[in-house]
């Protein structure tokens, strides 16, 4: 592999006219005129070598922007931010299947985690909650089943989206919160809450969840209610049962 590294220092003092001295910054600028042509990077990735080249395989990168910062000691092992152009598929001429992935590092820990990966299908998937104006609403947010424990509180992390629960055996919500208390980050918030296992699940209508009618609400294995939080407790926007 080749690589061409400029640091910083290098940079300002060719770009300073009068070698006044080092510019500390690293920055690559790119400016480019024409009718059609625009300034750009492209990226051409192939196995092996120059001569004998292969296709590519699944997760092989095609491009990569990686940032690295002094801890003290190194730079680390890590790039602390990237985003990866990543081949989804082994490669063929007809199949150039691909995805990006926007990976940070969570504070209080030096290990990258993939934040939002643009899959081949464009769909999008988000690990925690995407905070739009000042709605603070949580939109399309992927979070695992939540297994709900007799008298269980179902936990509000899926804004936008739909909240999966499933259960160990028939149960009941708890009497008295049957979700967690709304917050600040509720604020808007709706989802819909889906019972994705095989027993029975009632949630409890109490002075934190308004139900239609004031009555449990129980759903059935593949039943669905939509919920919305309004003001300091939540309540029921109707449900879907099913066939």
């Amino acid at each position: 592999m080749k690589r061409i590294s400029l640091a910083g220092f290098l940079v300002g003092l060719l770009s300073s006219g009068a070698f006044a001295g080092p510019d500390p910054r690293g920055i690559l600028e790119l400016e480019g005129y024409g009718n059609s042509d625009v300034a750009g990077i492209t990226s051409k990735r192939g196995r092996n070598d120059f001569t004998i080249k292969e296709t590519l395989a699944s997760g092989d990168k095609l491009f990569y922007i990686y940032g690295y910062g002094y801890n003290g000691t190194a730079f680390g092992t890590n790039a602390a931010a990237s985003i990866e152009f990543t081949a989804n598929q082994a490669w063929t001429s007809t199949a150039n299947g691909t995805k990006i992935v926007f990976k940070t590092t969570p504070d209080g820990t030096a290990t990258p985690v993939a934040g939002m990966t643009i899959d081949d299908d464009g769909n999008v998937t988000i690990l925690g909650a995407l905070t739009v104006g000042t709605m603070a609403s949580s939109l399309g947010v992927l979070v695992a089943t939540q297994t709900i424990a007799a008298a269980g509180t179902v936990a509000a992390d899926a804004c936008g989206s739909i909240k999966r629960i499933s259960s160990a055996g028939v149960v009941t919500s708890s009497t008295t919160t049957t979700f967690t208390a709304p917050s600040a980050s509720n604020a808007m918030c709706v989802m819909d809450v889906c019972n994705v296992g095989s027993n029975n699940i009632t949630l409890d209508n109490n002075t934190a969840f308004k139900s239609i009618g004031g009555a449990d609400i129980v759903l059935t294995p593949d039943d669905c209610t939509r919920v919305g939080q309004v003001g300091g407790y939540w309540t029921s926007l109707g449900s879907l049962v099913a066939n």
